[in-house]
């Protein structure tokens, strides 16, 4: 008897500790990807607005094949496609994004808190794990406003005239 519980605490305290040590890794590995694109977005702006006008258009041809291939609500979908849109718009004066009074800017962080809504609704109304939620909403929701949310510095370090045309 107290052998076995002793055994199975030491096994429970292993795996927990385990977990613990694998999410800080996580953790580390997450913040390093992100300080290399912040400096990518910094020391390249060019490459990296290229890199956000190819995220955006993969992000379309999915919603496109979401749209005509599953059973998903097709006004939830259309809702990410405008947004999208509206985020391809911001690449025109990429990097320099003039703030609150760019229509597009407002346009976009409008569509994002919509498409947010629409899809935390749905998936609120209907069953599905939480991975099949978070990387939904890792990819079709937050991926290309992260990206521009990474290049927020760039705006600063850029001499004018050298925004990119997408």
């Amino acid at each position: 008897g107290t052998i076995v519980l002793a055994g199975e605490m030491i096994w429970s305290t292993l795996i927990y500790t385990s977990l613990y040590v694998f999410i800080i890794w996580l953790s580390l590995a997450v913040t390093i990807g992100i300080f290399y694109c912040a400096d990518l977005a910094e020391e390249h702006p060019t490459i990296f607005g290229k890199i956000i006008k190819y995220s955006i258009i993969g992000v379309l041809v999915i919603h496109l094949i979401l749209f005509l291939e599953w059973e998903l609500p097709k006004l939830y979908i259309i809702i990410g496609i405008v947004s999208h849109g509206c985020y391809f718009q911001l690449l025109k004066d990429y990097p320099r994004i003039q703030g609150l009074t760019n229509p597009w800017l407002i346009a976009s962080l409008v569509a994002l808190v919509i498409d947010n809504a629409c899809w935390l609704w749905y998936f609120y109304t209907h069953y599905f794990t939480m991975m099949e939620i978070l990387c939904f909403g890792q990819l079709l929701l937050w991926l290309v406003p992260f990206l521009y949310m990474i290049s927020l510095s760039v705006n600063d370090n850029v001499l004018p005239g050298l925004g990119t045309n997408g």
